[in-house]
């Protein structure tokens, strides 16, 4: 008795991406009911369990279907190509150390998070801010800097960007006295009117210059009263109660009055001035 070798069809070409899940082989149409088993020609893009495919890189690799011959038909075999490209990376997220810094002097340390894959990243700004590695710096433009951060292709992933945006501020004026700079006392400057905790946070967080800012003491701020009260008044500054970093009692803090050089403790949730000072 010749068997007959029978004719497969429908096993079409298959296009995946790269991290796609492992998928489950159609069989090819057959009037034969012998078995069916799989190979991959390239174990490199896609590998076969039973009829299970697992997508393990870029590229194309043939699939053989190969049908167990029977009593009545005899072994039989079709191909199908399997195409994978390039997959998309995972969210990449662009952050900046500082989100406002002032013009000219301030920088900002730029990072990502997330993405997929071996690419590099890079970053670029627009608004005036130059990169050099991962420190932005701010220029003479007030207003945003816009930084995309691009990590790169590899074999497996495509392209991914992110974005970050930052402040850039006007320097803020300032005033020299006893040995010490200070930042005008004023309602729309560092911290303008803020409890002591936003004060205190917002001399922290101040860059200007690349110094280290800081919220003076009781003394020093009735010293600044004493020595250049008429300064105080022709740069601008506002003459009333000013925070201090002196802890008077728990959850109270010394105030100066740059009126009078009275000073007094209030509560760390009452709004006045702020003025931040550094040597």
């Amino acid at each position: 008795m010749t068997v007959a070798t029978p004719t497969l069809t429908g096993f079409n070409a298959i296009s995946k991406t790269y991290g796609d899940a492992a998928f489950i082989l159609t069989a090819p149409t057959t009037v034969s009911s012998g078995a069916f088993t799989y190979t991959s020609s390239n174990t490199a893009v896609a590998t076969i369990s039973g009829s299970t495919v697992t997508v393990v890189s870029v590229g194309t690799s043939t699939i053989t279907a190969t049908q167990a011959a029977n009593g009545n038909y005899a072994t039989a075999s079709t191909t199908a190509t399997l195409t994978v490209t390039t997959g998309s990376q995972a969210t990449l997220t662009a952050s900046a150390s500082a989100s406002s810094i002032v013009a000219i002097t301030g920088t900002s340390t730029l990072s990502t998070s997330g993405g997929s894959g071996t690419g590099a990243v890079s970053y670029s700004s627009t608004g005036g801010c130059t990169i050099s590695g991962t420190t932005l710096t701010a220029g003479a433009t007030i207003g945003t800097c816009t930084v995309t951060a691009t990590k790169a292709a590899d074999s497996n992933y495509a392209v991914s960007t992110g974005t970050v945006n930052i402040t850039v501020t006007a320097p803020i004026s300032t005033l020299v006295s006893g040995g010490f700079t200070w930042t005008k006392n004023n309602s729309t400057v560092a911290g303008g009117v803020s409890n002591w905790t936003t004060a205190n946070s917002t001399c922290v967080a101040l860059r200007q210059g690349g110094f280290t800012w800081r919220l003076p003491s009781r003394t020093e701020l009735s010293d600044l009263y004493t020595a250049d009260k008429s300064a105080l008044t022709t740069a601008g500054w506002e003459l009333y109660n000013t925070w201090s970093s002196t802890l008077n009692r728990t959850n109270y803090y010394d105030a100066v009055n740059l009126f009078n050089g009275v000073f007094g403790y209030l509560v760390q949730s009452e709004k006045i001035n702020v003025t931040c000072v550094h040597r």
